[in-house]
């Protein structure tokens, strides 16, 4: 995992918490630029070699949507195909 974040733009609360993260395959840098320049530049790298790149924001949405799917699977048939029709 690749993590940049914007030199002096993160409360030290923050960065403390992303320099915590000990595992081998966790890269932080600190970048020049704000959050949205940065974004921009992994944008354009990735979609050169084809890959994706996912913000914190968008990374909320996506557990979110996990948390939905896990919570419809608990739920009887009736009530899914009740759910499911009423957001049509």
């Amino acid at each position: 995992m690749l993590v940049m974040y914007p030199k002096g733009r993160v409360s030290r609360i923050q960065e403390d918490h992303m320099r915590s993260v000990a595992d081998s395959n966790t890269h932080l840098y600190e970048v020049e630029g704000s959050a949205d320049e940065i974004d921009v530049l992994i944008k354009k790298c990735y979609h050169a070699h084809g890959l994706a790149s996912i913000n914190a924001i968008n990374w909320a949405r996506v557990m979110i949507q996990v948390c939905k799917v896990q919570n419809m699977q608990r739920l009887p048939m009736h009530l899914i195909k009740t759910i499911v029709m009423s957001n049509r």
